[in-house]
């Protein structure tokens, strides 16, 4: 009986250093976020890519919308591997020959892709920028995951880490 109040009580301590743990941290984690909300916006069946494109689209109509980033951050960040998992968007450019139309939408997906992680970071680092302010710097690395096709449209989900990614001011 002794033994049972005791695990009780401890147990009843963990929860509570726990939970004003989570209320002191700055940064947004699924504990913390409104997904109840966004899964009625987005189909349950849809992969990670096509999550992060419908976020970044909304982001793209409402790019002042705090809740927007806030949900687009979270999504996108991997707190197990320390990256972002960001979607680039490409197209076939038809006045390119044909053996150049593929990689040329590579590059142009991973460069989009690079332009929202650069973006990612800053709005996990806590600083105010606006989407589609001028914002620079470099990535040293990342991974293809995923790539889909639409008709003349490249969609690449990458894998950046947080390391990698290098913001200039």
């Amino acid at each position: 009986m002794k033994k049972c109040l005791h695990i009780a009580i401890l147990l009843l301590l963990l929860v509570s250093v726990c939970r004003k743990n989570k209320e002191q941290s700055n940064y947004p984690t699924p504990d913390t976020l409104p997904f109840r909300q966004l899964e009625k916006t987005i189909p349950a069946n849809d992969s990670l890519l096509e999550k992060v494109l419908f976020l970044q689209n909304k982001l793209r109509l409402n790019p002042d919308n705090d809740s927007i980033k806030h949900n687009l951050t979270s999504v996108t960040f991997d707190t197990v591997s320390g990256s972002f998992m960001v979607a680039g968007t490409g197209l076939h450019n038809k006045k390119l020959p044909q053996s150049a139309r593929e990689a040329g939408a590579i590059m142009a997906a991973q460069q989009d892709a690079q332009r929202w992680a650069l973006y990612l970071k800053t709005w996990y680092q806590g600083f105010t920028i606006h989407f589609g302010e001028q914002i620079s710097g470099t990535i040293t690395y990342s991974t293809i995951l995923l790539q889909k096709r639409r008709n003349d449209t490249l969609f690449l989900l990458l894998q950046i880490p947080l390391g990698s990614i290098s913001l200039q001011p």
